[in-house]
């Protein structure tokens, strides 16, 4: 059997450089912040892959994810394929993508909603191991109690990508650039 090829490449957003990859099928992989290097590596370890630096695949992202900061595109059209993630995992992502533009929702209710209101903890976990952030929005969620939580990316960048749409309103003083 062939070894699977991914594409992969990176994206300078406002509130940080964006590592993107893709097969044959759709996006795979959203980063943030990490070196080319590291990128490919994961990738050829994580998915078993060839990984090709190439940009052909990634470009209806890219113009997506300009009309995103923009304010301009609020729902993502682009293919996504997932490459990994146990049933539940892929339930909480599932349930993520349902979670309206500029809107939050508790790790309590995406565990409602995927029918284990107990599991708050595992959710939170499921939302750290998002393949896909950004497109499957794991920073709109966040605590019961109004409080933002954790992110992948850190807090400094759910904070900006909360901003941008529109649930927060800008620091005094902060910048995106740089997060």
């Amino acid at each position: 059997m062939p070894m699977r090829t991914i594409f992969y490449s990176s994206y300078a957003s406002p509130v940080g450089l964006l590592d993107l990859a893709a097969s044959e099928d759709g996006i795979c992989r959203l980063d943030m912040n990490l070196d080319p290097g590291l990128f490919r590596d994961k990738l050829e370890d994580r998915y078993e892959c060839a990984a090709v630096e190439r940009r052909n695949l990634i470009d209806p992202l890219r113009a997506e994810l300009d009309g995103y900061f923009s304010g301009a595109v609020q729902n993502f059209t682009v293919p996504i394929v997932l490459l990994e993630g146990t049933p539940f995992q892929r339930s909480v992502w599932q349930t993520l993508v349902s979670i309206p533009y500029g809107q939050v929702r508790s790790y309590g209710w995406v565990a409602r909603q995927i029918g284990h209101p107990r599991a708050v903890r595992a959710v939170g976990q499921a939302n750290g191991r998002n393949p896909v952030s950004i497109l499957i929005p794991c920073h709109r969620v966040i605590n019961n109690d109004g409080g933002l939580g954790g992110y992948g990316g850190g807090l400094g960048m759910k904070r900006a990508l909360l901003e941008i749409e529109g649930y927060l309103r800008p620091e005094r003083g902060a910048g995106h650039a740089g997060l």
